[in-house]
């Protein structure tokens, strides 16, 4: 089963334009929030996305629960060792939702994040310490 699940996100990945060193590190992410990652992978109302900031940082949205203008996310990224990231992690947060706007304030690295909705693609600025880093996140099936 678990290999069928591989191929079948390789497939997905591959389809997306993602190179397969793209696909381990979304294996990688996925797997950074544990059992509580496991069981939400289950639900088909999930969302997910995957993608870089600045084409360097590899980070995964995992959109859990949207109620009303609340939005509850699971956010991982990868290792990036010019910015000092040398582990990968994985925080559940909080945030806002309006419109095809959605933003998380990331309290333990003290960073806004906002992403903009646009089809199956999220677009987005990181923002710490007066820099303001871009991403770009293309939606994908963690099935």
């Amino acid at each position: 089963m678990l290999a069928l699940r591989r191929t079948a996100l390789l497939c997905a990945l591959v389809s997306l334009g993602l190179t397969p060193a793209s696909a381990d590190q979304l294996k990688d992410l996925s797997r950074l929030c544990g059992d509580e990652f496991e069981k939400i992978q289950s639900d088909p109302a999930i969302d997910s996305y995957f993608g870089s900031w600045d084409g360097k940082l590899p980070h995964l949205l995992t959109i859990v629960e949207i109620a009303g203008p609340k939005v509850v996310a699971y956010y991982s990224t990868g290792v990036y060792t010019p910015w000092g990231i040398k582990t990968g992690n994985c925080s559940k947060v909080e945030g806002t939702i309006a419109g095809d706007r959605i933003d998380f304030s990331l309290l333990g690295v003290k960073a806004k994040v906002v992403y903009y909705i646009k089809g199956s693609e999220l677009t987005g600025t990181y923002s710490r310490g007066g820099v303001d880093t871009p991403g770009s996140f293309k939606k994908v099936q963690l099935k």
